[in-house]
């Protein structure tokens, strides 16, 4: 960005230095609202895939739950099934209980 500081010295009065100065402070004010609101949209955006990862996180334990329940529940299920959804409980419950989801 061309610097106008040592120009406006030599050419300008004060009157027009104050003009100058005036725009370059409005100019850098409507660049700082701009990126702030851009911010605020990519939090707000974020915050809703966060949630939304959460709400699918919890939707695949639940289900996860719920299978190892029905698996509990039939007398006749097999030794592979029930080693299988242990295995995939036990998988499931470090990062859930250490808040990585």
């Amino acid at each position: 960005m061309f610097d106008m500081s040592s120009y406006t010295d030599i050419t300008c009065d004060d009157a027009i230095k104050e003009l100058y100065e005036f725009e370059i402070t409005k100019q850098n004010k409507r660049r700082l609202d701009n990126v702030r609101d851009e911010l605020n949209t990519v939090i707000a955006t974020f915050a809703l895939i966060v949630e939304k990862t959460k709400l699918l996180t919890i939707g695949r334990e639940q289900n996860l739950i719920e299978q190892a329940k029905r698996f509990l529940d039939v007398p006749n299920s097999s030794i592979d099934e029930i080693q299988n959804i242990f295995e995939q409980v036990n998988q499931v419950i470090p990062s859930t209980s250490s808040g990585k989801n």
